[in-house]
């Protein structure tokens, strides 16, 4: 079953052991970020299943809103979730009304909390096992983890199809091996070794990304990795 991809902002430590321990038990892949830029630069470069947002002493309505605002054109915006550490029917309704998708507070019984963020990852697994991408003439399928081109169907490790959908979506861009490490591993920005290579080279002749369908996988040596561009046949 695919994990759920999440990011999030805090200044809190509550939040960020909480967030800590829906991954713990692999109920969520997360990146947590220190600030507004970084988070927008997140949510501009990845596409992620959920945004955790906890702000202490700060109002968060605002940033709800800009996020509605500046990223509705994305495919699909992701599903926001707003963290508070007390019960408030003024609070809950304000951060709803501003864009909120759930509001979970933490000081409820965690049986309740933890039956609502279960409630919430159902909700991504609807969205995502339903997700059909098309890059002509290679069809993504996310539930299946099924490829589809010219008559061909592979299917993908969860690795190999999270790592190809990122290539699709940042086509044309060339991409680090520190950055695929830390994007499609999970693994520090220092972690890089051969893996990514292994890998890159099993995809490219696994799904004939070698130019004859119109995509080529290629090393970027500016970058020290590499990009998938669309080419003209």
């Amino acid at each position: 079953m695919r994990v759920a991809l999440a990011t999030g902002f805090y200044n809190h430590p509550a939040y960020h052991s909480q967030v800590a321990n829906w991954q713990a038990t692999g109920r969520i892949h997360h990146e947590a970020v220190d600030n507004f830029e970084s988070l927008f630069h997140n949510l501009n470069q990845s596409k992620y299943d959920l945004v955790f947002l906890g702000l202490d002493h700060a109002p968060l309505s605002p940033l709800l809103e800009v996020i509605v605002r500046e990223y509705s054109n994305l495919e699909s915006l992701p599903i926001l979730v707003a963290l508070t550490q007390q019960y408030s029917c003024c609070i809950r309704s304000d951060l709803l009304l501003s864009g909120a998708d759930w509001v979970l507070e933490l000081n409820d019984d965690q049986l309740v909390v933890s039956a609502r963020i279960d409630a919430v990852l159902r909700r991504c697994r609807k969205s995502y096992e339903s997700q059909v991408f098309d890059f002509p003439p290679y069809r993504l399928n996310k539930g299946s983890m099924e490829i589809q081109y010219n008559g061909h169907t592979k299917y993908l490790s969860k690795l190999e199809f999270r790592l190809l959908e990122y290539l699709f979506i940042h086509r044309d861009v060339p991409h680090s091996r520190d950055l695929l490490m830390h994007k499609v591993w999970g693994r520090p920005y220092y972690e890089s070794d051969r893996r990514v290579d292994t890998k890159m080279s099993h995809l490219r002749t696994r799904l004939n990304l070698d130019g004859s369908f119109g995509w080529k996988l290629e090393a970027d040596r500016k970058e020290r990795g590499y990009r998938l561009n669309r080419v003209v046949i």
